[in-house]
């Protein structure tokens, strides 16, 4: 329940008082936050999206003081395979499953954020690339069980790469160019795994 409150004081009988008015802006206040969800939050996963993720990595790069952190880049192998073959419902599905995995390996890192940035792209950024590099080979044997959506028995690969900032460039295009490449390393090399 949100309130507008504006008025001034008067003096009446040697007494102050306060004449004003009290808006309800309820209503104002949910559809704000209505439009910032959709500006910053992905529909479907409810992780930041490519546009929060494109101003976080370039406030990060355009930091004065130039502290080191690691962009990890994934991939779902196949992953047209499973929309194409199950529909986009089990593919949506498959989405929100990777997305609350990546939330459980990385969102207790230092500075960590997580995005979907594409179709089946999602990005994590932290600060220690020892942690990042350990929490994603972790994630990357787990994703070798099998996923049941629906009743529908999936294995989801990723490929993934990683880059270091400032090591790999100093720019957002420079580091996330770097991470792509990476990624599509992991891609060529067989997928389901992490290269730098």
């Amino acid at each position: 329940y949100w309130l507008s409150i504006s008025g001034q004081p008067s003096l009446k009988n040697d007494e102050v008082h306060w004449d004003g008015v009290a808006l309800d802006i309820t209503q104002r206040k949910n559809h704000e936050k209505k439009m910032w969800q959709q500006a910053h939050i992905d529909a479907i996963t409810q992780l930041n999206n490519r546009s929060s993720f494109n101003k976080t990595l370039s406030k990060l790069c355009s930091s004065e003081t130039e502290k080191a952190f690691s962009l990890l880049f994934f991939d779902l192998d196949n992953f047209k395979h499973i929309n194409d073959r199950y529909g986009h419902h089990i593919g949506d599905q498959v989405l929100i499953s990777f997305s609350q995995q990546l939330i459980e390996a990385f969102s207790h890192l230092e500075m960590s954020f997580l995005a979907r940035v594409g179709g089946d792209e999602f990005c994590v950024i932290a600060r220690h690339k020892i942690e990042l590099t350990k929490q994603a080979e972790s994630l990357l044997t787990k994703l070798s069980l099998p996923l049941e959506v629906q009743g529908i028995k999936l294995y989801i690969q990723v490929s993934v790469g990683l880059a270091n900032y400032p090591e790999n460039g100093h720019s957002a295009e420079s580091i996330l160019h770097k991470a792509d490449i990476a990624m599509y390393s992991s891609k060529d090399a067989g997928g389901h795994q992490l290269r730098q």
